[in-house]
């Protein structure tokens, strides 16, 4: 069936999710310096903005993970995870039941908080920082064409991608952590790199079942060379799956998926957490 027409004057819809994970652990005779005591917290924000219009369509959403740790009352609180991603879609239909699409999807990827090594939010070694907000950024922009048979369902493929990787502090840049090469006067680190990619497929599905069950998937398949797909290519998956406990009070569980496909055997990295969440739509 062709994607359903909307039927209500109001074209955006929002959609946010704070989800919490706490817990407490005691220690004896525990490893030396881990503190007896440690309190960590992984906590999800996500926020979806969409727009439909007639032909177009335009999905919007961000999700912000960030885990701390403090290893005991006294020590400094550490991150052990930050990262903001966005994915874009924009899409025109090539008819008015916007089956087939031309589209372009763009996605970003960045830290929030500013740390020095070991993720400490404080110095402890007389070092600059290491990581914040933009430093580094990733920006992927996939331009190409749209199959979404259902509202639910779509898989969008581009011949081809541009990867805009960088930082916007040139002392962050300077630490060698992310870029390689020097700029003209051969002591600065370059700050950005431009680059053209090989093909992409996305595989987006969102579903909801009778109020109480909610999947946000996200799969991306890249690869380095356009002429074969998984020629030094890579896997990238989110998966939020959200359970309604009472009211707007959600048991959300959130994965990544990462990997190289050429790496044999294929042993991709995951990452699952499962948060109390609190979640309105606007």
């Amino acid at each position: 069936t062709a994607t359903e027409e909307d039927t209500t004057a109001n074209a955006w819809e929002i959609a946010i999710n704070l989800g919490l994970n706490l817990s407490h652990t005691m220690q004896v005779n525990g490893v030396p310096n881990t503190g007896r005591l440690g309190f960590s917290t992984t906590n999800g924000i996500d926020l979806n903005i969409n727009y439909t219009k007639n032909r177009i369509i335009s999905t919007n959403e961000f999700h912000w993970q960030f885990s701390l740790y403090k290893a005991g009352l006294k020590s400094i609180t550490q991150k052990t995870a930050d990262e903001l991603l966005s994915l874009h879609d924009l899409s025109t239909g090539l008819s008015t039941n916007r089956e087939w699409n031309i589209n372009i999807i763009a996605k970003t990827k960045t830290g929030v908080f500013s740390t020095y090594e070991d993720g400490m939010f404080r110095d402890t070694t007389g070092g600059s920082r290491v990581q914040s907000f933009l430093n580094p950024y990733e920006l992927i922009l996939s331009p190409g064409i749209k199959w979404q048979p259902t509202k639910a369902f779509r898989v969008s493929l581009s011949p081809y991608t541009f990867r805009i990787y960088g930082l916007i502090s040139q002392a962050i840049a300077n630490t060698g952590l992310y870029t390689e090469g020097y700029q003209p006067n051969g002591s600065d680190y370059i700050r950005q790199i431009i680059e053209k990619q090989g093909a992409e497929l996305n595989i987006w599905y969102d579903r909801k079942f009778k109020k109480w069950l909610q999947m946000q998937y996200r799969l991306a398949i890249k690869s380095s060379y356009a002429e074969k797909l998984l020629n030094n290519g890579a896997l990238d998956g989110l998966f939020i799956t959200k359970i309604k406990l009472i009211k707007n009070i959600y048991l959300t569980h959130r994965a990544t998926l990462r990997g190289a496909l050429e790496e044999k055997p294929f042993k991709p990295v995951y990452i699952q957490v499962i948060t109390l969440s609190y979640a309105v739509t606007l």
